[in-house]
């Protein structure tokens, strides 16, 4: 892992799931959407991260809808996350 970021797949994953267990409040959020998928392999991985995803979309966008440049920017740094190492990071806890 070239791009490597304290353990991390790289460091938009290690922001997000810093994002994600920094409030409690957030972080019950984010745990209520990945325990829907306890079970890993196939079409659950695919799952939990794609509703962790739109979790942090939904949040993202609510407190601030981007659009031109910083929408660019921002959908860059989140396709670069590998939502799934956050959805077990979680369920770890």
């Amino acid at each position: 892992m070239a791009d490597a970021y304290n353990g991390w797949a790289n460091y938009e994953t290690w922001l997000v799931h810093l994002w994600l267990t920094n409030e409690q409040a957030t972080l019950e959020a984010a745990l209520e959407f990945v325990r829907e998928y306890p079970h890993f392999g196939g079409e659950a991985d695919g799952n939990a991260a794609q509703a962790l995803k739109e979790f942090v979309e939904d949040v993202l966008l609510e407190d601030r809808p981007y659009n031109g440049l910083m929408a660019d920017l921002v959908n860059a740094a989140l396709g670069s996350v590998l939502w799934i190492q956050c959805v077990r990071a979680l369920l770890d806890r």
